[in-house]
C-alpha cells in the first residue's frame, strides 16, 4: 500500500523574481555663484539658475519574469540495503525526521545469526594469525642456528602470511555483516519529512527496493529559463527576491547558484538555478 501526505511535486510553476543590482546613478549639474564685482560683462548677461545635486548610489532594479519548477533542495527515494521482513514503521507519513532516525525496522534476525558466525570465525582466524606468527619467531631462532633448513623457514612464512591474510578476509566478513545487521533500521539519510511509504508491516523487502520517500523543504531550488537579453545582468551569488504566483503575498530571498554558459538548443533559452 502507498502512503502520501503533503507531496512535493515537480509542477512547473509562473515564477517572477527580481534581481536587484546596485549602481550609479549619476546626477550632476552646473553651480553658479554670487560675485561682488560685478564687471560690465555681467552686467549685460543674464543669469541662468541651477541647482546642485550631490552624485549618489542608487538601487537599480530589474524584474525578469520567468517559468520554472520550484522542487525541495534534497528529495530521495529511500530503499533498502539488505533484505527482511517488515517488523514496524517508526516514522510513518508526515513525521519530522533527523538524519540517522531509523523509518523503518526490519527484522534483523538472520542478519543478527550472520554477525555471530562472522565473529566466531573472526576469533578463530585471530587465534590461527598469533600461532602462525609465533611459530614463524621460533622457526627463525632456530634457521639463526642452523638447526633447520631454509625450505622449512620458507613454510613457516608462508604459512605466517597465510594466516595474516585469511584474519584480514575474516574482518571484513565480519564488516559487512555488521553492516547488514546496521542497515535492518532503514535509516534517514538527511533530516526531513516523510511523504510516502510504499510498504507494510509483514510485507518482505529486498535489497534496492524503494521503501519510502522523504523531502527537505527548508530550502527550495528553483529552475528558471532566462533570455539572452536577461542573462547577462545575472551571475552566481547574486541576491534574488522571488514572487510566486500561487502566493501573490509572499516574498522569498534567495541566490543566484548557477548561470548557464550555453543556451538551451531548443528554446534559446538560459537555464538559471536559485
Amino acid at each position: 500500500m502507498r502512503k502520501h501526505v503533503n507531496e512535493i511535486g515537480h509542477t512547473m510553476k509562473r515564477v517572477s523574481f527580481m534581481l536587484v543590482l546596485t549602481g550609479i546613478l549619476l546626477m550632476t549639474g552646473c553651480g553658479g555663484g554670487n560675485n561682488n564685482e560685478n564687471s560690465p560683462e555681467m552686467e549685460e548677461v543674464a543669469g541662468i539658475p541651477v541647482e546642485v545635486i550631490t552624485v549618489k548610489a542608487m538601487d537599480i532594479v530589474n524584474t525578469v519574469d520567468a517559468t520554472g519548477a520550484v522542487d525541495a533542495l534534497y528529495d530521495a527515494d529511500v530503499s533498502a540495503e539488505t533484505s527482511g521482513r517488515v517488523a514496524a514503521i517508526i516514522h510513518d507519513v508526515g513525521s519530522r525526521v533527523r538524519e540517522g532516525d531509523a523509518v523503518i525496522q526490519l527484522d534483523g534476525a538472520t542478519q543478527l545469526l550472520n554477525f555471530q558466525q562472522s565473529q566466531a570465525k573472526l576469533r578463530i582466524a585471530e587465534a590461527a594469525a598469533a600461532k602462525a606468527e609465533k611459530d614463524l619467531g621460533r622457526m627463525e631462532d632456530l634457521y639463526a642456528k642452523e638447526d633447520i633448513s631454509e625450505n622449512d623457514i620458507e613454510q613457516a612464512s608462508l604459512r605466517a602470511v597465510q594466516a595474516r591474510g585469511e584474519h584480514e578476509l575474516a574482518e571484513a566478513a565480519s564488516g559487512l555483516a555488521k553492516k547488514a545487521l546496521d542497515d535492518a533500521d532503514v535509516a534517514a539519510p538527511f533530516d526531513g519529512e516523510i511523504t510516502a511509504t510504499y510498504i507494510n508491516v509483514g510485507e518482505m523487502v529486498a535489497p534496492g527496493q524503494i521503501v519510502y520517500t522523504i523531502v527537505n523543504a527548508d530550502t527550495v531550488k528553483i529552475q528558471v529559463d532566462v533570455s539572452a537579453a536577461d542573462v547577462g545582468e545575472i551571475r552566481n551569488e547574486l541576491s534574488v527576491k522571488v514572487y510566486v504566483t500561487v502566493l501573490p503575498d509572499a516574498l522569498f530571498h534567495g541566490k543566484v547558484s548557477a548561470v548557464a554558459v550555453k543556451a538551451n538548443e531548443t528554446t534559446r533559452t538560459y537555464p538559471v538555478e536559485i
